[in-house]
């Protein structure tokens, strides 16, 4: 049939193949990549660090803060690290505790509820750090480089679906 057809008309044929190929591509790449509906069935998804207790993440601060703030946003998450790091470890050992709490054969509801009340201790071990560095780190910026961290933590995050 295309052997029948004009030179314009064969020329519209194959730009009119090349944008759907392109447009299939695009839908396909959209649903395996990132948010896609299919990502997720392969787990591919690409998630971002969640912020830590209200908390802006080191990226977000990063993006809205000037270099000079940047070298100062530096020194403040080298300094914390350490602590920072042992507080997350005993929150991750208290969620594998929930875990196999709720996993136990036979059930024990006391040792569950145990497990979360320490699991609720570490989490508010977290949230002191995070925001024991963010005092730290705003201390030391202008005001200016203030605003830019007090928008961060006004403005509503969208969930990732």
């Amino acid at each position: 049939m295309a052997g029948r057809l004009s030179k314009p008309m064969r020329v519209l044929l194959v730009l009119s193949l090349a944008l759907n190929l392109f447009g299939a591509g695009a839908i396909a790449a959209s649903a395996v990549m990132d948010r896609g509906w299919l990502a997720g069935a392969f787990g591919l998804h690409h998630h971002r660090p969640p912020r830590i207790m209200g908390m802006p993440n080191p990226r977000q601060l990063h993006a809205v803060l000037p270099e000079s703030g940047r070298v100062i946003l530096k020194e403040t998450l080298d300094a914390h690290r350490p602590r920072f790091r042992e507080n997350l470890r005993g929150l991750f050992a208290a969620r594998r505790a929930v875990a196999e709490a709720i996993k136990a054969d036979p059930f024990d509801r006391t040792r569950l509820e145990a497990a979360f009340t320490t699991l609720r201790d570490r989490e508010a071990n977290v949230a002191t750090a995070a925001q024991a560095t963010m005092a730290d780190l705003v201390s030391r910026l202008d005001a200016d480089e203030r605003d830019a961290v007090a928008e961060l933590l006004t403005v509503r995050q969208r969930r990732r679906e």
